[in-house]
């Protein structure tokens, strides 16, 4: 069978699990048409146990997914379904399969009753545009969105129309013209959406209004009906005249009853009977309630009238958009305050009046605010906007609520008074509090804010310092499967509480999926910017119940550190990663950490909770059994808003323990030599490339060794290859680049290999008086006097001095007496002074990484016994090298604690460099900074070193990179007598026993290498022992 005459081979079947690996080939084969990524058969069956569809259509052809369409109840309005996706596989474009997915989801709508289904798309979609158009689809003119309905469901159903449509085909006599912009008529402020049929029998015309998303004028054979309103805008709190218009085309007699009753904010009760010869227009009053603002994007206040024609009814609807003489919008105050504070009330008014008005506001005073000036007087034009700043002085903080007169003075002497209520929250230290407005539910604690949306349930918080963050919490969800009511849903209660140095907002809510379900969501907010939010479900039956709980969210993050697979792993690649980037089953721990620059945000959960990723959003999924009538609190999520600033800090609120990761992982892995920076001779060498984030793709490689390219090939995502370099020639030290090349992006990898040659030359000699211990790389030599001093006091580099030091004296400099200079490592408050009471001695030592290289070099023990902070203390500190390397490692590794847990005490590692006729200068890679060098020794200075650096002296070509443990910034001072560079870290404890400081490693080389070239240096560890 060619591909051509498939339609008649496609099957539509419900989904099931073992559909997913065709699914995921489908969203694959389609990725180019939609810019996705790739799925698994995993992450399909993941997607649909946290979903909400009502249904899951699949087209089949050949036992190969070729279509897809969901189905699920619309939870941005009432009164529809939605079809949240479509997708046809590319190499089935043409084939109808996209129309036969949305016709079959009309009828399942269609048979459930339901009035409309709707979906969104994009403006481009040029290639779908067309079909939701002629599968009865209204394009919805809007700026921010581009939304589509579907009214013939309400057409199928409508028991008026029910003659005529069995004389038509909905689908072939649809007389529709296809273009690719938004619909709808325009007549009198409304928006209506015609739908026209015509064949050899008949002719129909049903049209439906935008706002009140229902049938408005209906054109047959034998009758014309309309509902009509005078204008789309009408002023609350007033009568107004409805008119129904009925035409008979038929030349006999209809018996047409016309009725309506009051509905919600629509006032009316009218009854009318006719016998239509010709024509009649029923004109009624009704009058509309005050209420609160209609949402865009939602169904407006309505008013109802049934008409029924001959015995058979149906329901006409139009959509009001209420309005006051004056609409004010209380903005928010961004800024901290206290008492006795100038501010200021910032309004946004809105005429909504044909004419001018004189508009004169009387403000009131209360306990929290008191206005400069008793009433405030501006001129508005007709339908005119002003934005005004009203002073004020704050009297105490918490939540400012009150009516507000508005005189609206007119032309000819008329007036209109109308009463106003402006609201707004005065947050700042030390106080909490709940306020409600006509949009939300808020609740204040010190500079942080929640609040609850009425429109939808969705929470957002917000701090003083850019309001609203990047983060979106969703209205709970029950299940399976899982309701979307409570997007709906208005709480039956809300309540606020107090709880130490929080406030917690409570809101009720009755289940109308689970009837016998009373679902309670609550909030917790503390004053350091921490948020508990969790639900508690009572069963009201005496049976008991199993009720899945799913909390979803949204949140836009920066640099991201996520716990996965084991590792700690930094996402900060300019792609900001999304939620659906990440695959669920490599969450390895319960938080995750987002470094805005503003306001950092960390999230972390119980174990209890099952988190899952599906695209932009996040889910949160639990599981409690319910006994009769009972109830039960289920695992609860925490935000950090603003209290938690770095991963640590978060990492350890979720486990309540010291974090056991020491190293944070890049999101790429470009792995060569298995992350080892020293090499062999062998001739070839391991390389991995792979990524955290879902489903890397292959890359084309090139690898440049010392600027010459080496190997050009495949590189397979995921797989560790062998890359043959017979023909390379090694160096002691090799600058590595490589270039990979994927379809969506081009990554470059810096490294440098390490290839030790030659030995290790140790002495062991006298010098005025002091043993001196010496080793001799072959370009790095460095010596230690133990009895002198406990620390090196000579490093060369190429025959030229790098240290300042005294030896064989000991001398008082600058702000030291005395001082030796050097390089050394020690605890905090040991003085040198103090330090020379003790005892050191020395040996030459080999110690191997955590890649078994061989490192050699000289190992200073020092026992403490005189000091009284530190007596008993006993530590070693190594100076370690590798031949011919340009390299000095030096750590420490403690022995005995003198009783002190030691994982807070900030040990140093401290260095003086040569000063003298040899200038010294200080270069950074600090982007932010404008200075970028500086030439020390010259005057006092203090710099704290965070990023890039190196320094240079004039008797040498070489420059010294320092590096240090990421968490350990260096200091550097200078002045006229002195440069010293100084970091310090607190001491890790394994899980050995061992206690030591994380190495540090001066790197010398003749060019400026970045700091990101040698971090598989950096991640050096040693294999610590006792002797």
């Amino acid at each position: 069978m060619t591909r051509e005459n498939t339609i008649s081979s496609i099957q539509i079947v419900e989904y099931e699990d073992k559909f997913a690996s065709s699914i995921a080939k489908m969203w694959n084969d389609s990725k180019d048409a939609w810019g996705g990524s790739v799925k698994t058969e995993e992450q399909i069956i993941e997607k649909h146990r946290s979903s909400d569809n009502l249904h899951t259509f699949l087209a089949i052809d050949n036992n190969q997914v070729v279509g897809y369409c969901g189905l699920s109840i619309y939870k941005e309005d009432i009164g529809s379904l939605y079809i949240p996706l479509l997708n046809v596989r590319p190499d089935y474009y043409g084939k109808k399969v996209g129309k036969l997915l949305l016709l079959h989801a009309l009828k399942v709508t269609v048979a459930k009753k339901w009035p409309r289904l709707d979906l969104y798309t994009w403006a481009g979609n040029t290639k779908a545009v067309p079909l939701y158009k002629r599968c009865g689809f209204f394009w919805e003119d809007e700026d921010s969105y581009t939304h589509l309905m579907n009214f013939i469901p309400a057409v199928l159903n409508d028991n008026l129309l029910a003659p005529y449509i069995g004389k038509i085909d909905w689908y072939k006599d649809m007389l529709r013209t296809l273009e690719l912009k938004p619909d709808g008529r325009q007549e009198n402020g409304f928006t209506y959406y015609d739908y026209e049929w015509a064949n050899a029998d008949t002719s129909l015309t049903a049209s439906f209004e935008r706002t009140g998303r229902g049938l408005s004028r209906i054109e047959t054979d034998d009758f014309i009906i309309k509902l009509s309103l005078k204008e789309h805008e009408l002023l609350e709190g007033e009568d107004h005249e409805i008119k129904c218009y009925v035409k008979n085309k038929s030349g006999k007699p209809l018996a047409v009853e016309i009725s309506s009753c009051s509905h919600e904010r629509v006032v009316c009760d009218f009854d009318h009977k006719y016998s239509v010869e010709e024509e009649v227009t029923a004109t009624n009053t009704f009058y509309l309630k005050a209420g609160l603002e209609p949402e865009k994007g939602k169904t407006f206040p309505t008013i109802f009238v049934d008409v029924s024609v001959n015995g058979l009814m149906t329901t006409f609807k139009l959509g009001i958009n209420p309005k006051t003489p004056i609409t004010i919008d209380t903005k928010t105050i961004p800024h901290v305050l206290k008492e006795g504070f100038k501010t200021t009330v910032d309004l946004e008014l809105e005429n909504n009046l044909f004419e001018p008005v004189l508009l004169e506001l009387e403000l009131p005073n209360n306990k929290y605010l008191s206005f400069h000036n008793p009433t405030y007087q501006l001129l508005l034009e007709g339908k005119g906007r002003r934005y005004i700043s009203i002073p004020a002085t704050v009297l105490s903080l918490g939540f400012f609520q009150e009516d507000i007169i508005c005189r609206l003075k007119l032309e000819g002497d008329k007036e209109k008074i109308v009463t106003k209520t402006i609201s707004v929250g005065l947050k700042g230290a030390g106080e909490r509090f709940f306020g409600e407005n006509k949009h939300s539910y808020s609740i204040y604690n010190g500079t942080y804010r929640i609040r609850i949306y009425k429109a939808d349930n969705v929470m957002k918080v917000g701090t003083n310092r850019i309001g609203e963050l990047p983060f979106v919490m969703f209205a709970p969800m029950l299940g399976k499967p899982f309701s979307n009511e409570l997007s709906k849903n208005k709480p039956d209660k809300t309540e606020t509480t107090f709880d130490k140095t929080s406030i917690i907002l409570a809101l009720y809510f009755q289940s109308t999926a689970h009837p016998n379900i009373h679902i309670v969501l609550r909030i917790q907010l503390y004053a350091e910017g921490i948020v508990k939010r969790w639900v508690t479900l009572e069963n009201r039956q005496s049976s008991p119940v199993s009720v899945h709980v799913q909390e979803t969210f949204y949140h836009d993050w920066s640099e991201l550190y996520f716990p996965l697979k084991g590792d700690v792993v930094m996402f900060n690649e300019a792609d900001t990663v999304e939620p659906g980037d990440i695959a669920s089953k490599d969450i390895s721990g319960n938080w995750y950490f987002s470094k805005d620059e503003v306001n950092p945000i960390g999230v972390f959960w119980t174990e209890a909770n099952k988190m899952t990723m599906e695209g932009w959003k996040m889910h949160f999924q639990s599981l409690k059994d319910l006994k009769g009538h009972t109830s039960c609190s289920f695992p609860p999520i925490y935000m950090s808003i603003g209290a938690y600033t770095s991963w640590r800090d978060v990492e350890q609120a979720a486990t309540g323990m010291q974090s056991s990761h020491t190293a944070l992982k890049g999101e790429i892995i470009f792995a060569i030599n298995a992350n080892n920076p020293v090499i062999d001779n062998s001739e070839s060498i391991s390389i991995l490339f792979s990524s955290y984030r879902n489903n890397q793709a292959d890359g084309e490689g090139e690898l440049f060794v010392n600027g010459k390219s080496v190997s050009k090939q495949t590189f397979p995502a995921n797989n560790k290859i062998n890359l043959p370099l017979e023909e390379t020639k090694w160096k002691a030290v090799n600058k590595v680049q490589t270039i990979i090349s994927t379809d969506k992006r081009q990554s470059y990898f810096n490294t440098i290999l390490l290839r030790p040659h030659g030995e290790i030359l140790q002495s062991r000699t006298t010098e005025e008086g002091y043993e001196i211990y010496s080793i001799d790389n072959g370009i790095i030599n460095f010596r230690a006097a133990p009895h002198y001093y406990p620390g090196l006091f000579s490093l060369k580099v190429q025959q030229t001095e790098w240290l300042d030091q005294a030896f064989p004296n000991l001398i008082p400099k600058s702000w030291w007496n005395p001082w030796a200079g050097g390089i050394k490592a020690g605890p905090p408050d040991l003085s040198v002074h103090s330090l020379l009471k003790e005892k050191t001695k020395a040996e030459f030592v080999e110690i191997l990484d955590n890649f078994d290289n061989v490192w050699s070099g000289i190992r200073l023990d020092t026992d403490i016994s005189h000091h009284a902070k530190w007596k008993g203390l006993s530590y070693s500190q190594y100076y370690v090298t590798m031949p011919n390397i340009p390299i000095l490692a030096v750590f420490v590794q403690v022995h005995n604690t003198a009783g002190k847990r030691m994982t807070e005490e900030e040990w140093h590692h401290n260095l003086f460099l040569k000063t003298g006729k040899e200038s010294c200068i200080l270069h950074l890679h600090q982007k932010k900074n404008h200075n970028q060098m500086y030439t020390v020794g010259r005057e006092e200075q203090e710099i704290i070193l965070t990023e890039d650096f190196y320094i240079t002296q004039a008797a040498s070509k070489d420059k010294l990179h320092l590096l240090t443990d990421t968490n350990s910034p260096v200091q550097y001072y200078t002045n006229k007598e002195v440069i010293q560079l100084v970091c310090t870290n607190t001491c890790e404890r394994e899980k050995d026993g061992y206690i030591h400081m994380q190495p540090s490693f001066l790197y010398f080389d003749e060019d400026s290498v970045p700091f990101h070239q040698l971090e598989s240096v950096r991640q050096l560890q040693f294999r610590l022992s006792e002797d």
